[in-house]
């Protein structure tokens, strides 16, 4: 596995944590098992980072697209 393949699927993963956190969170306020609910700078903190993941999803899409337009091996 490339190195860029491991940065970004370990991008994903934390991401991924870090929404399920936000979810239940959320839920657990909704449903008054918690007094809090998240962060508003953690908040602020998951979206950035949603959104790099995004651009570096579509940057990654079109970089395939490109390889395999070409007749290269993705």
């Amino acid at each position: 596995m490339i190195r860029d393949l491991r940065l970004f699927l370990a991008s994903v993963a934390a991401v991924n944590t870090e929404t399920a956190h936000y979810i239940f969170g959320l839920m657990d306020a909704n449903n008054n098992l918690s007094l809090s609910e998240f962060d508003p700078d953690r908040e602020e903190a998951l979206g950035t980072q949603m959104v790099r993941l995004g651009e570096t999803l579509q940057e990654r899409a079109r970089d395939r697209r490109r390889t395999v337009e070409g007749g290269q091996q993705p």
